[in-house]
């Protein structure tokens, strides 16, 4: 059993909500409009940087809202045999009613809503998704799966593929979408951060061989996270960037790793460097968030932004609900 195991999975919950909550304030802004609106350095973390819910809670995005329709189909198969068409008809379910939900209006991604669309109409996952769509939806919601299955990499890559698919059937947006798992399951073992991208690498161009997807664009992107580890953090993640400001999954997930491993044991540094960037502020925040909190834990969370966060009750709740599952 991994020591802090718990804390490890609620730090992945809390992590990337709390941070897709500080970045979505900022989201799509240039960083000449961030810094105009919080000055220097952009914001710090504080209470006025959130959107407040009429109870004073800091709002979270779509982003989050899909890591928990993500997390209620994973468990509401967990006493059945393992069966990736079950867990499948589960996200089919709760995506039809994420998006005829009043409360998803937070900024939903283009990709996202058409394969919704798709499915209430019947449509099966595997043909749902958008055939050349590589936008990031796939990414900021897979963290999770690296947890479920964190003993288990065979089903982790064949749900994550399954969910990815169903929205971006891009090949990098689905490649980018089981890495995301993959850098989760790897923070929760604890794996040393100077080892990441070699393992995502290699990762990655096993996944491309078994399941015949083109890797190219992330493989490209992790090389430039290395490559670029000389250079300071606002130039290296604005390179990172450099083409579609992390809207994109090989950007979204390569800005948030290099953020992390700029900064592996200092969730709040490393949340603050991400969301900072101009472009996809919550979803780079959200999957960095992931990766730190899931590495770090709970703890390493600042209590504000835990303790504010709405639904931090279900939060709380689900991530229990995974961590049973483990035990």
């Amino acid at each position: 059993m991994i020591k802090n195991l718990k804390k490890k999975i609620e730090g992945y919950n809390f992590g990337a909500t709390t941070a897709d909550a500080l970045g979505y304030p900022i989201e799509f802004l240039n960083i000449k409009e961030i810094y105009n609106l919080h000055g220097k350095n952009g914001p710090k973390g504080n209470p006025e940087d959130f959107i407040k819910n009429p109870n004073g809670s800091y709002q979270y995005s779509d982003d989050t809202q899909r890591i928990i329709l993500t997390e209620k189909s994973l468990l509401e198969n967990k006493s059945k045999p393992y069966n990736v068409k079950n867990i499948m008809d589960s996200f089919t379910e709760y995506s039809i009613l994420w998006f005829d939900d009043p409360e998803n209006n937070r900024a939903p991604g283009i990709s996202c809503m058409n394969s919704c669309k798709r499915l209430k109409r019947g449509i099966h996952w595997s043909q749902s998704g958008e055939k050349n769509s590589k936008g990031n939806g796939a990414a900021m919601s897979s963290g999770i799966i690296g947890a479920y299955f964190l003993n288990d990499l065979e089903k982790m890559t064949e749900v994550s593929t399954a969910m990815s698919k169903s929205t971006h059937k891009h090949p990098t947006g689905i490649v980018s979408g089981v890495l995301s798992s993959y850098l989760v399951n790897l923070a929760i073992k604890g794996e040393n951060p100077e080892n990441l991208v070699e393992k995502s690498l290699e990762f990655i161009n096993n996944f491309g061989k078994k399941y015949s997807i083109e890797v190219k664009e992330v493989e490209l992107k992790l090389h430039e996270v290395k490559r670029f580890q000389k250079y300071n953090l606002i130039k290296g993640m604005g390179l990172l960037g450099r083409h579609f400001e992390g809207k994109t999954g090989e950007e979204a997930v390569a800005m948030a790793l290099y953020s992390f491993i700029k900064s592996p044991n200092d969730f709040k540094s490393t949340i603050l460097n991400a969301i900072n960037i101009g472009g996809d502020s919550d979803t780079v925040g959200c999957i960095a968030g992931g990766i730190s909190g899931a590495y770090n834990g709970i703890e390493s969370i600042p209590f504000d932004w835990r303790n504010n966060i709405e639904n931090k009750e279900g939060l709380e709740k689900l991530a229990n609900e995974i961590y049973e599952t483990l035990k």
